[in-house]
């Protein structure tokens, strides 16, 4: 008699801890910077050449480097956390998953919510990202916050059907 390959496992999901959250982040991070730099550079050189002749650029640089730094990281966590995936690039390499409490997929209105969330996390000098290793589900206080998990395996678990 054969068993099953997907069966629900009725086990708590293995919690990522801060280690494996902070190397997932540098990887993000470089990932983020190869971006950055590129798109930054064309919105310095535009502004450079839309410029009238007599101005100075530095505002409208300091504008155009200052919204991507903020708009291109804030969409790629959202996009990539609410996607199929449930993982940015980083978080993906490392087998690590964000899901709700439940143990699902995020709509983008709550991964949107929890990267909004990484401000207090930030606000508190960090302490809000370390506290993912003393808690009991590994929650930063941006996860607790978005009611959010960042679990270990690659791929969402198997459910039985009709649950």
């Amino acid at each position: 008699m054969s068993i099953p390959a997907t069966v629900a496992s009725d086990a708590p999901p293995a919690y990522a801890g801060f280690w494996p959250r902070l190397a997932a982040t540098v990887i993000d991070a470089c990932l983020l910077f190869t971006l950055f730099l590129p798109l930054a550079l064309v919105g310095v050189v535009s502004a450079r050449l839309t410029n009238p002749v007599g101005h100075d650029p530095g505002a409208v640089i300091l504008i155009v480097v200052l919204l991507v730094a903020l708009v291109v990281p804030f969409l790629y966590f959202g996009l990539m956390e609410s996607s199929p995936w449930q993982a940015t690039f980083g978080k993906k390499a490392l087998g690590l998953r964000v899901t709700d409490a439940q143990g699902r997929r995020l709509s983008l209105a709550r991964a949107t919510a929890r990267n909004l969330a990484k401000l207090l996390s930030t606000a508190t000098v960090g302490v809000g990202y370390m506290i993912c290793g003393f808690t009991h589900r590994k929650q930063a206080l941006h996860d607790m916050a978005a009611s959010c998990l960042v679990v270990r395996g690659g791929s969402p678990r198997s459910r039985k059907p009709g649950s």
